[in-house]
Protein backbone atom coordinates (compact mmCIF):
# COMPACT_ATOMS: atom_id res chain seq x y z
CA UNK A 1 0.00 0.00 0.00
CA UNK A 2 1.50 3.38 -0.96
CA UNK A 3 2.54 5.52 2.01
CA UNK A 4 0.78 8.60 0.62
CA UNK A 5 -2.50 6.72 0.29
CA UNK A 6 -2.26 5.48 3.87
CA UNK A 7 -1.61 9.03 5.09
CA UNK A 8 -4.71 10.20 3.25
CA UNK A 9 -6.68 7.65 5.25
CA UNK A 10 -4.89 8.47 8.50
CA UNK A 11 -5.62 12.22 8.44
CA UNK A 12 -9.43 12.03 8.38
CA UNK A 13 -9.30 9.11 10.80
CA UNK A 14 -7.31 11.18 13.27
CA UNK A 15 -9.17 14.45 12.75
CA UNK A 16 -12.57 12.84 13.24
CA UNK A 17 -11.44 10.38 15.95
CA UNK A 18 -12.52 7.37 13.89
CA UNK A 19 -11.78 3.83 14.97
CA UNK A 20 -9.97 1.61 12.47
CA UNK A 21 -13.23 -0.06 11.34
CA UNK A 22 -14.88 3.36 11.03
CA UNK A 23 -11.94 4.60 8.93
CA UNK A 24 -12.47 1.68 6.54
CA UNK A 25 -16.17 2.30 5.87
CA UNK A 26 -15.83 5.64 4.02
CA UNK A 27 -13.47 4.00 1.55
CA UNK A 28 -16.49 2.04 0.30
CA UNK A 29 -19.30 4.48 1.10
CA UNK A 30 -17.91 7.90 0.19
CA UNK A 31 -16.97 9.00 -3.29
CA UNK A 32 -15.26 12.07 -1.76
CA UNK A 33 -13.08 9.86 0.46
CA UNK A 34 -12.13 7.61 -2.45
CA UNK A 35 -11.26 10.69 -4.51
CA UNK A 36 -9.19 12.11 -1.62
CA UNK A 37 -7.26 8.86 -1.19
CA UNK A 38 -6.97 8.19 -4.92
CA UNK A 39 -8.75 4.84 -4.69
CA UNK A 40 -11.49 3.27 -6.75
CA UNK A 41 -14.11 0.73 -5.68
CA UNK A 42 -12.68 -1.80 -8.11
CA UNK A 43 -9.23 -1.27 -6.62
CA UNK A 44 -8.10 -4.44 -4.89
CA UNK A 45 -5.54 -2.38 -2.94
CA UNK A 46 -8.22 -0.94 -0.65
CA UNK A 47 -6.80 -1.39 2.85
CA UNK A 48 -8.83 -3.11 5.52
CA UNK A 49 -9.00 -2.11 9.18
CA UNK A 50 -5.96 -4.22 10.06
CA UNK A 51 -3.83 -2.43 7.50
CA UNK A 52 -5.02 0.92 8.85
CA UNK A 53 -4.27 -0.21 12.40
CA UNK A 54 -0.77 -1.40 11.45
CA UNK A 55 -0.01 1.87 9.65
CA UNK A 56 -1.17 3.94 12.62
CA UNK A 57 0.95 1.83 14.98
CA UNK A 58 3.95 2.22 12.66
CA UNK A 59 3.64 6.01 12.85
CA UNK A 60 3.19 5.91 16.62
CA UNK A 61 6.12 3.52 17.23
CA UNK A 62 8.44 5.77 15.29
CA UNK A 63 7.21 9.02 16.82
CA UNK A 64 6.00 10.31 13.46
CA UNK A 65 2.46 11.38 14.26
CA UNK A 66 3.44 14.78 15.63
CA UNK A 67 6.02 15.32 12.89
CA UNK A 68 3.52 14.51 10.13
CA UNK A 69 0.90 16.91 11.48
CA UNK A 70 3.51 19.62 12.07
CA UNK A 71 4.59 19.32 8.44
CA UNK A 72 1.01 19.49 7.16
CA UNK A 73 0.19 22.45 9.41
CA UNK A 74 3.34 24.24 8.20
CA UNK A 75 2.35 23.66 4.58
CA UNK A 76 -1.17 24.94 5.23
CA UNK A 77 0.14 27.98 7.13
CA UNK A 78 2.29 28.86 4.11
CA UNK A 79 -0.93 28.99 2.12
CA UNK A 80 -2.77 31.03 4.74
CA UNK A 81 -4.85 28.11 5.99
CA UNK A 82 -5.05 26.18 9.22
CA UNK A 83 -6.46 22.89 10.33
Amino acid sequence: MPFEMMLRIYFPQNLHALSDPMAEEPLYDSKAMRRFTGMELEDDRTPDRTTTLNFRHLLERNGLTEAVFAEVNGHLADKGMKL
